[in-house]
């Protein structure tokens, strides 16, 4: 991993983005990629609260539906459980940007390095889970509005590590 490897080209970013694009948009791929999102979305909440010192109790993935939840033992107030809401939408799109980042520096591999240790630690969380799970944050807001959070996440990330892919500086 100290290794760098030769960075993309802008073209070739281009073409890895548009099939990204391509697997996202169209439905039949789309029903194998959105168990990714889950785990990501999943495994963000639970970063963060191991990152704000929260005991974390699990987390539960769905397969049936592509859904799921991230439990603490005990609740820590408002502030943080709304940090920990927020950054379950957009730390996909953050991690998105920090491995285009590495990407553009020549540290290909560190890529697929940190997104197999976040693999392992989401599995060493994993509870078994069977039938309808839903997500405890969702149960009191408005679905819509965390859909627009993750949009706005999603297209920011997209631009950023788009141009930072596409013109390198």
């Amino acid at each position: 991993m100290g290794l760098t490897q030769t960075p993309l080209s802008g073209s070739a970013a281009a073409l890895v983005g548009l099939a990204a694009f391509g697997v996202v948009t169209f439905d039949v791929t789309w029903q194998v990629i959105k168990y990714g999102t889950v785990m990501a979305h999943e495994g963000a909440h639970a970063v963060m609260d191991s990152l704000l010192f929260r005991e974390w109790d699990g987390t539960e993935l769905n397969l049936s539906d592509a859904e799921g939840g991230t439990y603490k033992k005990k609740d820590g107030g408002f502030l943080g459980s709304a940090i920990i809401a927020f950054i379950g939408y957009v730390g996909p799109s953050l991690f998105g940007l920090g491995a285009a980042r590495l990407i553009q520096t020549g540290n290909i591999v560190a890529v697929l390095w940190v997104t197999l240790l976040l693999f392992v630690l989401l599995a060493f969380g994993l509870r078994w889970s069977f039938g309808v799970i839903t997500v405890p944050v969702a149960a009191g807001l408005p679905q819509f509005f965390w859909f627009l959070l993750w949009l706005a996440a999603t297209l920011g990330a997209v631009a950023v590590g788009g141009k930072m892919l596409v013109m390198p500086t």
